[in-house]
């Protein structure tokens, strides 16, 4: 089957982030476009997004495409013959694209490894961010997940980083910003676990 494809979420906002560019769009235009939409992303989350470490839902993807104003299916298809990874499919962005755009998806449909799949496909998309809050905590993803919006109003884990970071000013240099996302997620993950650990006693 060959070497992996890039990540789903790298080459989103690698097409996204070079659309923004090419319509003379800041970072923090487009974050701006989310506060009008009541959705609590920053600049930063916007940075982070676009150079692929944050993962993305379904539902974002649809709404960072409204936000930079192009068709998801468009984006998929501008670089047509690279391979993506889509779970444990390796599909051109070609494909994804046409079956966003209505095509058959019989490419999808007719691959073993989907059809194996299809019964065990989660709920809740975690992050790797709420992968290692779980690990750490020694709780599920899901119970990660469930704390976090409670916690903080609706907000996940990254969600939250990503406002404080904001708040807190720290500029673009990258080594202050991962040092101040380091910080921020260590804080958070104490509250988490303080949080968990009163609803136990409950």
């Amino acid at each position: 089957m060959g070497e992996p494809g890039e990540p789903l979420a790298s080459y989103l906002g690698r097409q996204l982030a070079r659309i923004r560019e090419e319509r003379g769009l800041r970072q923090q235009d487009i974050a701006a476009k989310f506060a009008d939409l009541g959705i609590p992303w920053t600049r930063n989350t916007v940075a982070t997004f676009e150079i692929g470490r944050r993962t993305v839902t379904l539902e974002e993807a649809l709404l960072l495409c409204a936000a930079y104003d192009v068709p998801l299916a468009q984006v998929m298809k501008k670089e047509p013959e690279t391979w993506i990874q889509v779970g444990p499919l390796r599909l051109t962005a070609h494909t994804v694209g046409s079956t966003l755009a209505g095509g058959t998806a019989q490419e999808l449909l007719s691959t073993p490894a989907l059809r194996s799949t299809l019964k065990f496909v989660p709920v809740v998309s975690p992050t790797e961010a709420e992968r290692r809050a779980a690990r750490r905590l020694k709780v599920s993803v899901a119970r990660v997940v469930t704390a976090s919006e409670e916690l903080w109003h609706g907000r996940r884990l990254e969600a939250e980083r990503d406002r404080r970071v904001e708040k807190a000013g720290a500029g673009e240099d990258p080594a202050t910003l991962r040092a101040l996302r380091g910080h921020v997620t260590r804080q958070l993950l104490d509250e988490l676990g303080e949080s968990l650990q009163r609803k136990q006693k409950k």
